[in-house]
């Protein structure tokens, strides 16, 4: 898996730890979840298992620095 293992409800969790909430507008693969603080949002996919934790990864560093991405880490 990588350097990072973390699955979807470990991802979630952290998530809305930071503050991060869910603004599905349709059914899909994907779940989004944004801060209401930000127009930026990241996308989870549905199914158990993450393929794309380094893109995950990569969204929190693009939206709140090395900081956010850091406080992710720590609560997965």
């Amino acid at each position: 898996m990588g350097k990072y293992d973390f699955n979807r409800d470990e991802c979630i969790f952290a998530l809305k730890k930071l503050g991060f909430v869910c603004v599905n507008k349709r059914m899909g693969n994907h779940d989004k979840y944004k801060r209401p603080s930000d127009s930026l949002f990241i996308m989870v996919p549905r199914h158990r298992v993450l393929y794309y934790q380094k893109a995950i990864l990569n969204e929190l560093k693009r939206i709140g620095g090395d900081e956010l991405e850091n406080r992710f880490l720590e609560l997965v």
